[in-house]
């Protein structure tokens, strides 16, 4: 297997992982969200400490694909990522039919960049953010998966790994 596809697998690994702990803690999840502002400041410590490894996995996940996967799979299809801008890239990406939409990319990028570094002390902001990242997940998990599969079609030399590519099934 040559240098780029040692290096995507890689990332197809480290994104399994995020994504096998958030969907172990889907059904707990399930359970406190949707949250409003009430909800929101009932949160106990064990649900603080769900929604914090769900946000903490989700960005890692998202950072993953976008800052990573995306550039190991254009690398692996020969092209010069070296010197084009993240717009660019998803414009690749979006081209092969493994986003749905650029701009909802985008968003949700700003989105948990913004919750991340700019935590706010208002809870009805924090609950609405929070009820995004959730209903997105899907999205996210979803463009992993086509990523996943393309690769694993595109290159015969992944296939002899994919017992490491195993994706938990998104629950119901």
């Amino acid at each position: 297997m040559n240098q780029h596809l040692t290096v995507l697998a890689s990332i197809i690994e480290e994104c399994n992982l995020h994504i096998k702990v958030i969907i172990s803690a889907y059904p707990e999840l399930k359970n406190i969200i949707p949250l409003n502002e009430k909800t929101f400041e009932k949160l106990d410590n064990n649900e603080i400490r769900l929604l914090d490894q769900f946000i903490y996995r989700f960005s890692l996940l998202q950072d993953a694909i976008g800052k990573k996967l995306f550039t190991a799979l254009l690398n692996s299809l020969e092209h010069d990522v070296n010197s084009m801008q993240f717009i660019d890239i998803l414009n690749k990406i979006e081209a092969l039919g493994l986003i749905t939409s650029k701009a909802e990319w985008i968003f949700l990028v700003k989105l948990r960049e913004e919750f991340s570094h700019e935590f706010s002390n208002d809870t009805k902001e924090n609950a609405e953010t929070i009820n995004t990242l959730f209903e997105k997940f899907h999205l996210v998990y979803n463009t992993f998966v086509k990523i996943k599969d393309y690769s694993l079609n595109k290159f015969e030399g992944l296939k002899v790994n994919s017992r490491h590519f195993d994706t938990v099934s998104f629950p119901g």
